[in-house]
């Protein structure tokens, strides 16, 4: 895709949007793209995983685009990855049986990506793949990170951030590491906190490197193998005191784990495959442009959807359950 370029304008051609922030020229001149239409052309570019596109803007557009294109792109099929509604559906149910645990699980919500703020200033915020949150709890205590471009470093790191910078609030993260590069492989890694003789907290996995799919893409058959969370695991600690019988397992197979990894990759190349295509019937008539440069909040709001359809989509339908909540005696 190529948008034209006027002559008396300096361009400055970023060597992709996925992924690299539009750089902002080093002069001041005038005549940039309208920033409304920069974000429609991103959020198209992202879609249908077009060639390089080249913009000119003014250090003006520059200063309203780069706090949204500064933020990390993440590989869309992450988020086909339906790990988090098999979870869903087993504490779907558990909150239809009866007892202190089912009282439990019925207050669980997946809330998707949400933005994890630490409470400890010292540590950064972070966008989770998928979280849950226990409505009696302060915040998620359950996060899942999907890679495929972030190595075991980074997912410890995060690990760190999560846990730590919650005050432990956070009880566990899940990293799925998807390797493309150099082989198929595919692995998860859980990470908990746990106390030292010298009573400092530190983060340590307690699941390391679990092959699901191997170098080959052939998956790894063992039934009785996969990925173990404990159901106390979705609440903190001060909730889960006030419920008993919360020794239960959400389980996910290695075979679950290769199957919804095999689905989001199917999906994620039908999608690559889509082309633009106009379609002379539909009649249709695009909003007035404003001379205004700046973001405003509704181009704020317009490309969070674009972008939220384009690759950070998830199917909470099916993930999420709408129980309504019971007060527990």
């Amino acid at each position: 895709m190529n948008i034209p370029a006027h002559e008396s304008e300096e361009i400055t051609p970023p060597s992709s949007l996925r992924g690299l922030p539009l750089t902002p020229p080093p002069t001041d001149e005038k005549g940039a793209p309208d920033t409304s239409y920069i974000l429609r052309e991103i959020a198209k570019h992202r879609s249908y995983n077009t060639g390089q596109t080249i913009f000119k803007v003014d250090k003006r557009v520059w200063a309203a685009l780069s706090p949204l294109l500064l933020r990390p792109d993440k590989s869309k099929y992450t988020r086909k990855l339906r790990l988090s509604g098999r979870i869903s559906e087993q504490l779907r149910l558990l909150s239809r049986g009866f007892g202190s645990a089912a009282d439990f699980a019925k207050d669980i919500r997946h809330v998707g990506s949400t933005t994890i703020r630490p409470r400890d200033p010292e540590y950064g915020t972070h966008d989770p793949d998928s979280s849950f949150h226990h409505l009696k709890s302060p915040s998620s205590t359950v996060i899942i990170e999907v890679a495929h471009i972030q190595r075991e470093k980074k997912l410890r790191t995060l690990a760190d951030d999560y846990i730590l910078g919650s005050n432990l609030e956070i009880r566990v993260v899940v990293g799925v590491d998807i390797e493309y590069s150099k082989s198929k492989r595919a692995t998860f890694s859980i990470w908990r906190a746990r106390i030292q003789n010298d009573k400092v907290w530190v983060v340590e996995p307690t699941v390391e490197n679990q092959i699901f799919r191997y170098d080959d893409g052939k998956p790894n058959v063992d039934q009785n193998a996969g990925l173990r969370l404990r159901l106390e695991d979705f609440a903190d600690q001060k909730v889960c005191r006030q419920f008993e019988d919360l020794d239960r397992d959400i389980f996910v197979s290695y075979t679950e784990l290769y199957q919804y990894l095999e689905e989001a990759e199917v999906m994620t190349k039908i999608s690559k495959s889509t082309k633009p295509v106009r379609d002379p019937l539909l009649i249709k008539r695009p909003r007035t442009k404003t001379p205004k440069e700046e973001l405003d909040e509704r181009d704020q709001a317009a490309y969070a959807e674009d972008e939220e359809r384009v690759s950070k989509r998830q199917d909470l339908d099916d993930s999420s359950y709408k129980e309504s909540s019971s007060e527990c005696s």
